[in-house]
């Protein structure tokens, strides 16, 4: 057992003719290795330590990526264990299996990505949404003052801003502007906060509400959108410690535009619109986190008692992005049934850059007949040794070459089944172009030429002595229309 481990076995023979004449007697001896299990890069770059790295953005909404990172195989063997004792703090182990490992990334104790590595197969790394933290941005802030009640209250914040705030009230029946007999939508302004006069006058009752609407400094009949705004309840009565309320937030200059929530909120608590959860479908539009807000009404959903509103603040909002996380030196042992092992380190980065994108290291093949998928971004491919296929996907691809990765006839070549002309390379190490007309003569060693049929291009290259090596076909795409620029030196 053990890789390198060696069984030889001797055969002696003798060779007898027909005629009876016998041969001098030889001997074979066939040497029995035993093998291992082992990893094959898919994806994997140029860098020395041989580690898959894998790096994404931070999507709107959860995602999952495929691509190919690694395979892996037992060998003759077959399959012993999967150890994965070899993880940083923050990867838990979800599942494993011979043929597929399901790893949990996580920030704290919130599951922030998944990578699904399969034995043979498409992999896949899903990354989360994460909301960055909002951070309030402070304008101008007013409380209420004493004062007899009024249709319309307009707190002028001087020059600390260039808008002013509009307070007016209503009692919540389907009749608007009671000012006078009744008047029930007077707003009642007192050092304790603010109230619609209503039946009781002194604290919002059950339906009544308070609308804050902000008006250009210089017209108080023109609209004025905010970033942000923030409030306090207090005053609570009837022996209430919570009190249920509908925010309101209008979105457009008429009040025609408006999404509302309903919470329960505590005396003092300062409640702020950006903070809050608005995925919820309600009124006639959807509030969006930097969506400018031209009013905001309170209305009390509170049966059991009423409160008045308080510490009004105006400002704006900025959303710092999330941390950029790191789940580096990921070690994957693989063990065959008689201990043999291999093992294979992979790399995490999701930054918290908003944006929908995996970018993983350059693709590697094997020695041997690989399929190499891209991605959706730029991918730099390594077909190596071996027939591959090879598909970019999409994005500006380089599909990379260097003596020795092709073959001796059309079909040991690789099959580049997606090139375009307009985005895509032939990236070239060691190599150049000899011709760029569409002729498959070339003058010198390590030049490589062009061939091809009606509809698809070979690349054979000239490695001297008379031997050329045709390193690919590349389908749908002319000879003829192959020039210099379609190839990159690496």
């Amino acid at each position: 057992t053990g890789v390198g481990d060696q069984v030889s076995e001797v055969f002696d023979f003798t060779v007898v003719d027909s005629d009876g004449g016998i041969g001098v007697p030889g001997s074979l001896t066939i040497d029995i290795n035993d093998d291992g299990p082992s990893f094959t890069l898919v994806n994997d770059g140029l860098d020395i330590d041989d580690t898959v790295t894998i790096s994404s953005l931070n999507p709107d909404a959860d995602t999952v990526y495929t691509e190919q990172f690694a395979d892996w195989f037992f060998g003759a063997d077959g399959f012993g264990s999967i150890n994965l004792s070899a993880l940083p703090s923050n990867v838990e182990v979800d599942s494993t299996t011979a043929d597929k490992i399901v790893l949990n990334l996580k920030e704290g104790s919130t599951v922030v990505g998944i990578l699904t590595l399969n034995a043979d197969g498409t992999d896949s790394l899903e990354v989360m949404h994460r909301d960055g933290e909002i951070i309030f941005i402070p304008i101008a802030a007013t409380s209420a003052t004493a004062g007899g009640p009024e249709g319309s209250l307009l707190v002028d914040l001087d020059t600390s801003a260039s808008f002013n705030i509009l307070v007016s009230g209503s009692d919540g029946d389907e009749v608007p502007d009671e000012f006078s007999s009744p008047d029930h939508d007077l707003v009642n302004t007192s050092n304790n906060g603010w109230a619609v006069k209503g039946d009781h006058g002194q604290t919002n009752e059950l339906g009544e509400s308070i609308l804050f609407s902000f008006v250009d400094d210089d017209d108080d009949t023109t609209g004025f959108a905010i970033g942000d705004f923030k409030f306090t309840t207090e005053g609570y009565t009837q022996g209430i410690t919570i009190a249920t309320i509908t925010v309101k937030v209008y979105l457009n200059a008429d009040l025609s535009n408006y999404d509302e929530i309903t919470i329960d909120v505590t005396s003092g608590q300062i409640v702020a619109v950006s903070e809050q959860d608005w995925s919820a479908n309600a009124g006639t539009a959807d509030y969006i986190l930097g969506d400018g807000l031209y009013a905001v009404e309170i209305i009390s959903a509170e049966a059991e008692g009423s409160f008045r509103l308080n510490g009004i603040e105006v400002g704006d909002n900025s959303e710092t992005v999330p941390d950029d996380l790191a789940f580096e030196n990921i070690g994957i042992e693989i063990v065959d049934a008689d201990g043999d092992t291999d093992s294979q380190v992979f790399s995490v980065f999701i930054n918290g850059t908003a944006g929908d994108e995996l970018t993983v290291e350059a693709i590697v093949g094997t020695s041997g007949d690989d399929i190499l998928l891209g991605g959706a971004e730029d991918d730099l491919i390594f077909g190596g040794a071996g027939s591959d296929e090879l598909t970019g996907d999409a994005g500006a691809d380089i599909f990379a070459y260097s003596a020795g990765d092709g073959g001796a006839t059309l079909a040991a070549a690789d099959l580049i089944t997606d090139f375009t002309d307009t985005s895509d390379l032939i990236g070239l190490e060691n190599l150049v172009l000899g011709n760029a007309d569409g002729e498959v003569a070339f003058v010198a060693a390590n030049t490589l030429g062009l061939g091809g049929s009606a509809t698809d291009t070979a690349m054979i290259i000239n490695q001297g002595a008379g031997f050329s090596e045709v390193l690919a076909i590349i389908q749908n795409t002319l000879a003829i229309d192959m020039t210099n620029a379609d190839t990159t030196i690496l």
